[in-house]
């Protein structure tokens, strides 16, 4: 009720995706004309430095507190397939434990969630593809620091990663809870250097056209410029 007194109260509201815009609309009963999406800015100044990547044994990232929410059970399946066809990858999982017994960790490299930006930095240098198999989702700012570092990013089709991840350009998007395409997915992109590159690149360029608070306030600014004129 409080939510819906304040969304009432307002002159314009903001999100970030289009999810929740649509909640905003739906389950508030606020005037779609009242409610518009800007997206995020990466929390970057500058933006970071993107490395040149080997062609040594493949590493997929994951930074997700959150492990069940953040799908931290079906990577671990889809990786097991992975390693099955690519002895070599490895997978760093930045999350807070124990993991549940019963899921396999060859290649796996658990790590406590850190605040320390440089071993973050560190996590993202070193790595060659993020994943995030969410179950759930409403923007995803781990998603647009893994662009700014040139990782090509792989998703789920649901909540609000598709407005983030382009499918076939700056990542992958594979059906929710399913960790057989999400290993075919893993396994297309650590076989191909060239392709993690090109969608690494695509996607720090959207990054820096899309993604950044300048950009953010810009669009804000144009609906709250008609939004005062029109109470005027």
């Amino acid at each position: 009720e409080r939510e819906q007194h304040a969304y009432r109260g307002a002159l314009h509201i903001f999100t970030r995706s289009r999810l929740v815009r649509e909640s905003i609309i739906r389950d508030y009963g606020t005037p779609p004309e009242k409610v518009t999406v800007i997206g995020g800015g990466v929390n970057f100044t500058p933006l970071p430095e993107v490395r040149s990547h080997s062609d040594g044994e493949p590493v997929a990232l994951f930074l997700g507190k959150e492990f069940q929410r953040k799908g931290g059970d079906i990577l671990l399946e889809a990786f097991a397939q992975v390693r099955k066809e690519i002895p070599a990858a490895r997978l760093c999982m930045v999350t807070h434990g124990p993991i549940p017994t019963g899921l396999p960790l060859d290649g796996v490299e658990v790590i406590a969630p850190t605040w320390d930006r440089a071993k973050v930095a560190r996590l993202y240098h070193d790595a060659d593809l993020f994943v995030l198999p969410s179950r759930l989702e409403t923007w995803g700012d781990v998603l647009l620091e893994a662009m700014a570092y040139g990782l090509p990013c792989i998703g789920v089709r649901s909540d609000a990663m598709e407005e983030i991840i382009s499918d076939g350009e700056t990542g992958l998007l594979v059906p929710p809870q399913d960790s057989e395409a999400l290993a075919e997915a893993l396994i297309r992109l650590l076989r191909d250097p060239y392709a993690r590159a090109r969608m690494g690149q695509a996607g720090r360029q959207r990054i820096e056209t899309s993604f950044t608070w300048d950009s953010v306030v810009e669009r804000m600014s144009e609906v709250l410029n008609s939004s005062l004129m029109e109470e005027v």
